[in-house]
């Protein structure tokens, strides 16, 4: 590829970035704005202040999605160099010479680390008219983040794990709203009275494999393996159960490395021999990629990206849940996720107490 070419490529992505950031603004800053202004009473904030807030929360979102993509394979790029100019041209308003490019990236990188996806996405939950617009927001984010890729060549497995895992977090801050669970629970019932001939764990067929990633982007991350936990999930609901199992798993900081390959290789390999569930095997496997990156950064002291790791196993009685579980255990304790690759497994008489403000405490015991 020749020079002009490669100038071509960089003027169309940093076009589609400027634009992506744009209209995510629109949704992120915007519609908030709109609810603000609507009902100002709401938010006990001078006019300045709030507008100010919100205007600074989304910058860190998009500086957040950007950075998170751009360290996933540890090398800042020529493209991404170009980008980290045209984000803080574009967003900042600051102009950055190429000597410093390195310098600034590192600051922007400084921000995204300290700065939570809850902290950024927090506005959204402010006023319920904003939740018809949750899914706009994640596709938002998600277009800002896949760009960055592109712009990069060919995406390396563990950028792919990023953007997944980017996924995770939206979908865990701004759930689904009710009309979506709704269809869902409607397709469940369905699939109850027609089960699936493989047995599959819920019965989605038409779902994309890579989480929206290469497809619609609306789509949740992980239908067939996680339903994120929020504030606004029902307590009702239980955790499979065996409440007299008792942990026997090592500690995992007493395995010698040749003993957590091993362990790893075992859990691989029970999940592998799982039948009908090549979704979740697939997401489990993304998911044990991605804290291994994070354990490596960490151990390195290179920059990680905090990760939420709680899940829901959901399906019809019978369909693998807690083999699942059991098997996730095992895994994240091979690569020293949890200090121990085992599972407690209760109901929800073991979490939920008789009365008001015993609950804390009966759960703190049981784990």
């Amino acid at each position: 590829m020749n020079r002009t070419n490669v100038a071509t490529d960089a003027n169309f992505y940093h076009q589609q970035f400027v634009d992506a950031i744009d209209q995510c603004r629109k949704v992120c800053v915007d519609i908030v704005v709109e609810c603000y202004l609507a009902d100002p009473t709401r938010i006990d904030t001078p006019h300045d202040e709030f507008f100010a807030d919100i205007q600074h929360r989304f910058d860190c979102m998009v500086i957040k999605a950007f950075v998170e993509v751009a360290e996933s394979d540890l090398v800042l790029s020529q493209a991404e160099a170009g980008l980290v100019q045209s984000l803080c041209q574009h967003l900042l308003g600051d102009r950055v010479r190429k000597g410093r490019v390195n310098d600034t990236f590192a600051q922007l990188s400084a921000l995204a680390r300290d700065t939570s996806w809850g902290t950024v996405l927090e506005p959204m939950t402010w006023f319920d008219q904003c939740n018809d617009y949750y899914e706009e927001v994640k596709s938002g984010i998600l277009r800002i983040a896949n760009i960055a890729v592109k712009a990069d060549g060919a995406a390396s497995q563990e950028t792919i794990a990023q953007l997944k895992m980017i996924r995770f977090q939206l979908d865990q801050h701004l759930p689904m709203i009710d009309r979506y669970l709704t269809d869902q629970a409607d397709d469940a019932s369905t699939s109850t009275a027609s089960p699936d001939a493989n047995g599959d764990q819920n019965g989605d067929q038409n779902g994309d494999q890579n989480g929206g990633i290469n497809g619609d982007s609306s789509q949740p991350l992980s239908d067939t393996l996680i339903g994120l936990l929020s504030q606004q999930a029902d307590d009702s609901q239980q955790v499979t159960v065996n409440e007299n199992q008792t942990p026997d798993a090592p500690d995992s900081s007493e395995l010698t490395d040749q003993e957590r390959e091993e362990q790893l290789r075992q859990g691989l390999e029970e999940l592998d021999r799982l039948i009908g569930i090549t979704d979740i095997r697939q997401e489990v496997r993304t998911l044990i990629n991605v804290c291994k990156l994070q354990k490596y950064r960490e151990d390195h002291g290179m920059p990680g990206s905090p990760v939420s790791l709680h899940m829901v196993f959901n399906g019809n009685p019978g369909t693998g849940k807690t083999t699942v579980a059991r098997i996730v255990g095992k895994l994240f304790g091979a690569i020293g996720v949890i200090q121990r690759g085992h599972l407690i497994e209760t109901d929800r008489s073991g979490l939920v107490a008789e009365y008001q403000g015993q609950t804390a405490q009966k759960t703190n015991e049981k784990i």
